[in-house]
């Protein structure tokens, strides 16, 4: 797979589009990329590819910060596995109480989190 360098803004689908339908129309290649906005090489890459931008973008294999319920996943799988209906925010209530100066609940309304660094006030998703 070849993957576009980053060195202005992502074409949109839209864009790219635009570009393939003046080609259809007979348009020449430096043409239909002036009349889609963007430069004959991107135009070319498109072509080449025959895929759109929202096609080539591949999902995030790795994380980019690190989980910070690791040592608690467990915990949360027999808790989940024991009683099912229990809520995120009663595990996370039940969590607080197990480390509270790691974990600290916060009441919904408020603009701001205050938390100290390196205390989750939320339950991030899991992937």
């Amino acid at each position: 797979m070849v993957l576009l360098k980053k060195e202005g803004a992502m074409k949109r689908d839209l864009e790219v589009l635009r570009m393939m339908r003046e080609r259809a129309k007979g348009r020449t290649q430096e043409q239909a990329a002036a009349r889609a906005g963007m430069s004959v090489r991107t135009a070319r890459t498109y072509e080449r590819l025959g895929q759109l931008p929202s096609q080539l973008k591949q999902p995030r294999r790795y994380r980019t910060r690190p989980d910070p319920f690791e040592a608690d996943w467990p915990w949360v799988v027999s808790q989940l596995e024991r009683d099912d209906a229990l809520q995120a925010t009663t595990l996370f209530a039940l969590l607080g109480t197990l480390h509270p100066g790691r974990i600290r609940l916060v009441k919904s309304g408020r603009s701001s989190n205050t938390s100290p660094p390196g205390v989750l006030s939320t339950v991030p998703p899991r992937r």
